[in-house]
């Protein structure tokens, strides 16, 4: 029995079902191999790439959440070019996710509030009291916090996916498939 989640004989809406139930439980469940994904922006002309966390996916909506801390590269890059790319990997079912969309940074707004609200933990890692990437003398100074947690510099990440590029390793017979959301098409592609 094949452990892969498309198999040859799905039809294109069955592969995008399947691929909006990965995403969810992506989101959804921190032991997932698609929990961790690769954020690539633009910096200078040359792509820059990072493992973010997927916090949410909103089927009806076609967007990914990712949280971050406001004075971060990642959102100086969106704020300059909003376009991006997602990239998840399972390495067990041998698939790939490249989700390709616009990016819109939210910041001490009601979207940013409700997420800061709702977050369980990790609260210290959008309050340090230096931007993440500053140089610091020691280790212990990178650790350094506010004295009280707040939302000042916590951000999130609205990933609006326009086209969801599918490859499923498969042996010989590996299935290919883009599902252009921003056009509601779906369609096979030689791997």
């Amino acid at each position: 029995m094949s452990s892969n989640y498309i198999k040859s004989e799905d039809s294109l809406p069955e592969i995008k079902r399947t691929v909006f139930d990965l995403l969810k439980r992506a989101a959804a469940d921190n032991r997932s191999a698609m929990h961790f994904v690769t954020l690539a922006t633009i910096k200078n002309d040359t792509p820059n790439l990072r493992t973010v966390v997927l916090r949410n996916f909103n089927e009806n909506d076609q967007a990914a959440i990712i949280y971050t801390d406001e004075r971060s590269s990642k959102v100086h890059e969106l704020k300059e070019n909003k376009n991006a790319t997602i990239l998840a990997y399972d390495k067990g079912h041998k698939i790939q996710l490249k989700l390709i969309g616009e990016a819109h940074v939210h910041h001490q707004n009601d979207l940013a509030l409700s997420h800061w609200l709702n977050l369980k933990g990790g609260k210290e890692a959008y309050n340090t009291t230096k931007a993440p990437g500053s140089e610091v003398k020691s280790l212990e100074r990178a650790h350094t916090f506010k004295k009280e947690f707040d939302e000042e510099h916590f951000a999130v990440i609205e990933f609006n996916i326009k086209v969801i590029a599918v490859l499923q390793l498969n042996g010989s017979e590996h299935i290919r498939v883009c599902i252009d959301l921003k056009n509601n098409k779906s369609s096979w592609l030689v791997p």
